[in-house]
């Protein structure tokens, strides 16, 4: 149902929602008003465009309501916003290492990428700090071949202070500062979109009941592309292709977490056992269990850097257990469909 204070419209994500005006008259009170009902559910409201203009949830203009036609609120759930996070960081990363090579020639590096370096490492400590927070991942702890995140964030604080110091720079000799800690950080924010914490903050996210059903809907018809995917994807590790066979992992890693999260609710929202759901002679509980273990054997193959093994389990363990999927996902959708 559409909202109205005259003809004003809210929406989240760009669906209409239900909601109540009670004394809101402005802007700022309404936003407050929705970040109060995004908190009561454990959901993060990180913006909103109103009409067509983008603003921060702490940066609204004092607008009566009544002079407003739409707000559009852009509300996630943690695991989004950390989801999302993490790939945008891993994405600036390969920005960096591609502009890496471009000036591996020698030629000179302008001051205005300097400047431009220094605020993305910026923004790159302060996001991943804050999406570990959030996640509950001590960079003391969290394990990166034969050291630790914290090891990682250091090494680019360092960076960070010596382009302060620097001005334009020989682009060989920036490769050289910078190539291996882009690509090792990267790689630790990969460990961290496999980690436990993160699926731990997936699975706590709940979704209405239609929409669990039409994201098993597309899970089902996902898992074809995500057996070829994964094929691929130790192709790229097996031929040394690490940066290809990671982007793969990232896009299963969405496919399975999504899968892992819906298995998840359909207890509380549908009081379905998901032991009762049976494929070959074992249940859906065991089947995730075993495919669960399978990230964790992932998790320590990219911790210890083992590509070999890695790819091993993509091939020979992990492509099989998603092929085996389908059964289960259509004896789970027609048992919630037909409330049995």
């Amino acid at each position: 149902m559409i909202m109205e204070k005259g003809e004003m419209k809210i929406q989240i994500n760009g669906h209409p929602i239900d909601f109540t005006l009670e004394n809101e008259t402005t802007l700022p009170q309404l936003v407050d008003s929705l970040a109060q009902w995004a908190r009561e559910r454990d959901l993060i409201f990180t913006e909103a465009w109103v009409d067509d203009t983008r603003y921060p949830v702490d940066g609204m203009p004092d607008k009566p309501l009544e002079n407003i036609d739409t707000v559009n609120c852009i509300i996630l759930s943690r695991a989004e916003l950390a989801i999302n996070s993490i790939n945008e960081a891993t994405d600036y990363c390969s920005r960096v290492l591609n502009f890496i090579r471009d000036t591996e020639n020698g030629t000179g590096v302008t001051e205005t990428d300097i400047t431009e370096l220094k605020s993305g490492v910026d923004w790159l400590l302060e996001t991943t700090l804050r999406i570990f927070t959030m996640l509950g991942i001590n960079v003391e702890e969290l394990k990166f071949r034969d050291r630790t995140a914290a090891d990682i964030f250091k090494e680019a604080k360092e960076f960070r202070s010596g382009l302060s110091r620097g001005g334009a720079a020989d682009g060989a000799a920036l490769n050289m500062g910078c190539s291996t800690l882009f690509t090792e950080f990267r790689d630790m924010l990969r460990i961290a979109l496999l980690s436990e914490n993160m699926r731990r903050t997936i699975l706590l996210s709940i979704d209405s009941p239609d929409t669990v059903l039409a994201i098993i809907e597309e899970i089902t018809h996902e898992i074809a592309d995500q057996v070829k995917n994964l094929e691929e994807a130790a192709i790229a590790y097996q031929s040394g292709k690490d940066a290809e066979g990671s982007a793969k992992i990232e896009r299963f890693l969405d496919f399975i977490y999504r899968y892992f999260r819906i298995c998840h609710q359909v207890n509380p929202l549908f009081n379905v056992d998901i032991t009762e759901i049976t494929s070959g002679g074992i249940n859906l509980a065991d089947s995730n269990a075993a495919m669960n273990e399978l990230l964790n054997r992932m998790l320590e193959a990219l911790e210890g850097n083992d590509i070999i093994t890695l790819a091993d389990i993509l091939e020979y363990e992990m492509k099989p257990a998603v092929e085996s999927l389908g059964p289960f996902c259509n004896g789970l959708f027609n048992r919630l469909r037909g409330g049995k």
